[in-house]
């Protein structure tokens, strides 16, 4: 059995009263805060964490296939449509500076996939947006990260 407290910001529309119903969770707002005192047995610990997650962190959603001549702007105001934008992040090429039409957005997890089912395949300046839930790079297709040069051979 485990006692545990965790803190999350008070940033999003996440439900309160779906944790209230986790095995006698006690959720306690401090200023701009909610303390959650549980106690835990097994692999309960993982399942509190996972909602707490998937409640109150912010989702960060890949936007692909971007025009090239698109601005951070420009795509805030794309997704404020269908909710809270936090970032919006255009990535570009180190060496030369172009952007390489994609970028990522983080919103709050309560609109992240209403932007996510409404923008995926919109139309943006002639382009055909692609959009979805960004995935961890070390969890993306092809596995882990090797470096420059492939897997070290001996």
């Amino acid at each position: 059995m485990n006692r545990c407290i965790l803190t999350v910001p008070i940033r999003s529309g996440g439900s309160v009263s779906s944790l209230r119903r986790f095995s006698g969770a006690v959720i306690v707002r401090c200023g701009e805060a909610f303390q959650v005192f549980a106690t835990v047995t097994g692999g309960r610990l993982g399942h509190l964490i996972f909602l707490f997650r998937n409640l109150f962190m912010p989702k960060s959603i890949y936007v692909g296939n971007l025009p090239f001549n698109a601005t951070e702007d420009e795509v805030r105001s794309l997704f404020e449509a269908h909710g809270s934008v936090l970032s919006v992040k255009l990535i570009s090429d180190r060496e030369t500076g172009r952007p390489r039409g994609f970028g990522f957005v983080e919103m709050e997890s309560s609109d992240a996939a209403a932007a996510i089912s409404a923008l995926d395949g919109a139309d943006m300046n002639g382009r055909s947006l692609r959009v979805n839930e960004a995935m961890d790079r070390a969890a993306g297709p092809g596995g882990p990260r090797r470096g420059p040069g492939g897997p070290r051979r001996f």
